[in-house]
């Protein structure tokens, strides 16, 4: 995940110093605490970055609400397209005969091909 902070008008993004706005530092500081606390790091580009598939899932479920309170936050095509599914219960049942072991798996809210591919990894 990539997260760059920027003054837009909206539709463009503006330099603050060619459009003679005064930027907002404690702003940014607040915004940039945010990105540090869930992991972000920051590259040479001014881009803060984040790897770990389980930060990812923990800032976009609980640090972007946060986010979203001070600062407006626009998202990629890419982003948009993410879907992130809740925790599911999943029902496991065990038979042991005297030659094999059987299980069954069954989820909530998930079809059951998908639940057969777990299986598979």
């Amino acid at each position: 995940m990539c997260a760059q902070i920027k003054y837009t008008d909206g539709s463009t993004d503006l330099d603050i110093e060619k459009a003679g706005l005064k930027r907002d530092l404690v702003k940014e500081l607040k915004i940039a605490y945010i990105f540090t606390a869930y992991g972000f790091e920051r590259n040479q580009k001014k881009q803060y970055i984040l790897e770990d598939e389980e930060k990812i899932f923990n800032f976009v479920t609980n640090g972007l609400s946060t986010l979203m309170n001070i600062a407006d936050v626009y998202y990629s095509e890419t982003f948009k397209s993410f879907k992130i599914k809740k925790k599911t219960k999943f029902n496991v049942k065990v038979s042991l005969n005297h030659v094999s072991v059987e299980f069954w798996l069954s989820a909530e809210d998930i079809p059951q091909d998908e639940v057969q591919t777990f299986w598979l990894l």
